[in-house]
């Protein structure tokens, strides 16, 4: 549901996971993402670090959206 609700507004989704060894991976998100918002360009990134530099490239603002330890992650990098 969210990312419908995103879609129209997103340029691009940019999958990745947290260092949680239970999280689905990148490229697993990604397909997810293809198959549920098929207009909008979805992509995989290895790392967090990857992820935000390929969400930087293509302008803001930046969304990120998961669970909270992905969101830890984030504000570990950024604070």
């Amino acid at each position: 549901e969210m990312l419908r609700a995103l879609a129209p507004v997103a340029s691009v989704f940019v999958c990745t996971a947290p260092s949680i060894s239970r999280a689905a991976t990148p490229i697993e998100l990604a397909e997810i993402a293809a198959r549920v918002v098929p207009d909008v360009e979805c992509l995989a990134a290895v790392t967090l670090e990857e992820a935000l530099t390929l969400a930087a490239q293509r302008g803001s603002p930046i969304v990120v959206g998961g669970s909270l330890f992905l969101a830890g992650e984030v504000l570990s990098l950024v604070a």
